[in-house]
């Protein structure tokens, strides 16, 4: 009996694991990225050869930081591993909020981005 509860809790948690990643939304415009703050999205782009400047948080379990080309706009990707690949990709993780306060004097303003923390990628041919 205890054989079989487990076998079905075994199959219960693999099936709500599947629905879970079928439900993972594609986001075509970096704009949009605030709405997904704290959840997974995946994205397609490609990985930049250009660096344009952008707030660096230090994630210490993905310490590669990426640029990666969007439709729109340029976003930041942390990840556990090097990417060398001019191919699109369709990358996916975690949204991450990043906020840079101005340090100058008599301004007080915040700049916030919208990141990704990689969970994985593939190719998109």
């Amino acid at each position: 009996m205890k054989k079989l509860i487990i076998i079905i809790i075994f199959n219960f948690l693999i099936i709500i694991n599947c629905i879970s990643l079928k439900n993972i939304p594609v986001i075509k415009n970096a704009k949009n990225l605030s709405k997904y703050e704290g959840k997974k999205v995946s994205v397609i782009g490609k990985l930049s050869d250009i660096q344009w400047q952008h707030t660096i948080k230090n994630i210490k379990t993905h310490p590669v930081v990426l640029y990666f080309d969007m439709d729109d706009r340029q976003i930041v990707i942390y990840s556990k591993k090097d990417i060398n690949s001019k191919e699109t990709l369709k990358v996916t993780g975690k949204v991450i909020k990043v906020i840079w306060e101005s340090k100058k004097a008599g301004e007080n303003s915040n700049f916030t981005e919208y990141h990704i923390i990689l969970d994985k990628y593939e190719s998109i041919k």
